[in-house]
């Protein structure tokens, strides 16, 4: 399954600032609430942010991120 182009579904820390500019990628902060890594819906994101570090129409920076995301548990 292939991720589908989609705007507005990422967390508001990652959307482009009123003019349009995205911000800088520092170190990334936890705010959510940390479920088990052993749920469906963590293997599901994990699967997801994957994915993200493997597309070739997002930045090397944002790539970085998801990595991070990807790799958690």
């Amino acid at each position: 399954m292939a991720l589908a182009p989609i705007y507005d579904m990422l967390p508001m820390a990652y959307r482009p600032g009123s003019e349009g500019a995205l911000p800088a990628y520092g170190e990334v902060v936890h705010t959510a609430v940390c479920v088990p890594s052993d749920t469906a819906a963590s293997a599901l994101a994990r699967r997801f942010w994957g994915q993200v570090a493997e597309d070739a129409r997002v930045s090397e920076a944002f790539q970085a991120i998801a990595r991070h995301h990807a790799t958690r548990s």
